[in-house]
């Protein structure tokens, strides 16, 4: 039977004393929110714990505080933590100039395709997607 890895819960630093000395011992980089021992991303052995970055990241959204959200993102996407990435995945057309010219870019703005469709080409965007990625050339 394989064993399963301790969870966050087990390792996070919970009571006052236990934060104090994680702020005592590793410095302001143990916590999101040093001012008020809240949000801590490191272990009790000073560690930084993705499982912390990600509980902090949700714990910032239940409570409405996007300042503190967006510091978990950073430091996940500094750790390439699979759920802070940018989705290379997505796809977005952008008209040039007069309408004929398109771009498909990704996620990250970078130009996929280019190229122009043909005339009187009148459909929706997911039609348009599907003729433009087959009309393309790779840039």
């Amino acid at each position: 039977m394989k064993k399963r890895n301790p969870g966050w819960g087990l390792r996070a630093p919970k009571t006052t004393s236990e934060r104090r000395a994680a702020l005592a011992r590793f410095g302001r980089r143990a916590f999101l929110d040093p001012s008020g021992l809240r949000y801590p991303v490191m272990s009790r052995s000073g560690h930084l714990d993705a499982e912390g970055v990600l509980a902090a990241y949700k714990r910032a959204a239940q409570q409405h505080e996007p300042r503190i959200r967006a510091k978990a993102k950073a430091l996940g996407r500094r750790m390439r933590l699979d759920w802070a990435r940018r989705n290379p995945g997505k796809l977005g057309v952008f008209f040039i100039g007069r309408g004929r010219t398109v771009q498909v870019r990704d996620a990250g703005g970078r130009i996929v395709v280019q190229g122009r469709l043909p005339k009187r080409l009148k459909a929706s965007r997911p039609v348009i997607m599907r003729i433009a990625k087959d009309l393309m050339v790779k840039v």
